[in-house]
């Protein structure tokens, strides 16, 4: 190959490269797409399932709103909240593994950052570490595929406790997100249902929650949430009055 046909073939491929921004460029000049569209477009998911693009269906032009997440874990990493925070929502962030709550502090200024575990009982308790699989030590899954675990002791609060103490007054909760490996049933237990009630509801069943009798989907549709999707091991519950919703992907 000549450097003639070297160079045309280089600027075909740097002209390929470039022509999707070019294109947004043209469309951002002409109104037609904005900003915010690009940059909090619903085709990029951090979640495990792609609970936030749900999210992001749900919650279309809500700008504003506030969460929280049981088992935060990272505040990007498998997050159902991240792109929630990035259009500007805040709320409040639970993660019991220092390390863990740590990135919530370095990355989520706006959150409030709890480093505790949600419980039946306000107490403490020996928490396993391990990666995204972290649990209470009688609930953990002792296969670890070889990773290094170690265990903690870790505060202990009720999610009545919490939003008690934490949540601001006449504060709405438009999402709840738990995922506590195995123990999402004793996070909503511990709620009171009576006075918090979160528009949203994101909880993980595991194949053995069922026959352990701890399946979280119960709890909710008792308390008059009805099931929109179910995306893998994770439902997404709305509470009874919200109007009418969208199709479920």
């Amino acid at each position: 190959m000549g450097p003639r046909a070297e160079s045309t073939g280089v600027r075909q491929r740097v002209h390929h490269r470039l022509r999707p921004w070019v294109r947004a460029v043209r469309r951002l000049r002409r109104g037609d797409i904005t900003v915010s569209q690009i940059a909090y477009g619903r085709a990029v998911s951090m979640s495990q399932f792609a609970e936030d693009l749900i999210l992001a269906q749900l919650f279309a032009g809500q700008d504003d709103g506030f969460y929280v997440d049981v088992g935060a874990l990272h505040p990007g990493l498998l997050s159902n909240t991240h792109n929630l925070y990035r259009r500007g929502w805040h709320g409040i962030n639970l993660e019991p593994v220092p390390e863990h709550l740590a990135l919530f502090e370095q990355f989520r200024p706006r959150d409030r950052n709890l480093g505790c575990a949600i419980g039946a009982r306000s107490g403490t308790a020996r928490f396993v570490v391990d990666a995204g699989f972290s649990s209470f030590e009688d609930r953990f899954h002792a296969d670890t595929g070889g990773r290094t675990t170690r265990v903690i002791e870790v505060p202990v609060r009720t999610l009545a406790e919490v939003f008690d103490d934490h949540l601001p007054s006449d504060q709405q909760i438009d999402l709840l997100d738990v995922d506590c490996e195995g123990a999402d049933a004793i996070v909503l237990a511990s709620n009171d249902w009576d006075r918090y009630r979160p528009r949203v509801v994101l909880a993980e069943r595991l194949p053995e929650s069922a026959d352990s009798g701890e399946d979280p989907f119960p709890i909710l549709e008792a308390q008059g949430y009805r099931l929109h999707c179910l995306l893998h091991l994770t439902g997404v519950f709305l509470r009874s009055d919200w109007p009418d919703p969208p199709t479920a992907w």
